[in-house]
């Protein structure tokens, strides 16, 4: 598999979305990238640093198709990707409610979340 057709397995397969919501971020439009995934331009220095970058593509990955596909994220990795996605979405999106209700949450009513999670956890096992 070469380059381009890794680019288009991992926009298709894995991250599941549109060749738009591929370029936005790494400022190309469809139309680029529909021609880098078809092999007719070749992938820049930069757009293989970007794919990398904001979608956490294990750059060896993407240049020879060794190793694996994303780099594994750690905890707070994690929480500052989802903090960023939540900049993103719409104000009163259930994401953005969700979030900015746990942030009021007291220690009691944390406690009272951790204990029905744990009861949660518990009867899936």
């Amino acid at each position: 598999m070469d380059i381009h057709e890794r680019i288009r397995f991992l926009r298709k397969e894995k991250l599941q979305i549109t060749q738009e919501a591929l370029g936005e971020p790494l400022g190309l439009t469809r139309a680029n990238i529909a021609n880098i995934e078809a092999g007719r331009i070749a992938v820049t220095e930069r757009v293989l640093i970007s794919i990398c970058d904001k979608f956490n593509v294990n750059e060896e990955w993407l240049r020879n198709g060794t190793g694996d596909m994303f780099i594994e994220m750690n905890r707070q990795q994690k929480l500052a990707n989802m903090t960023a996605m939540l900049f993103k979405e719409e104000e009163n999106s259930f994401k953005n409610r969700l979030f900015a209700a746990l942030a009021e949450l007291d220690e009691d009513e944390w406690e009272l979340l951790k204990k029905i999670a744990e009861k949660t956890v518990h009867e899936k096992d």
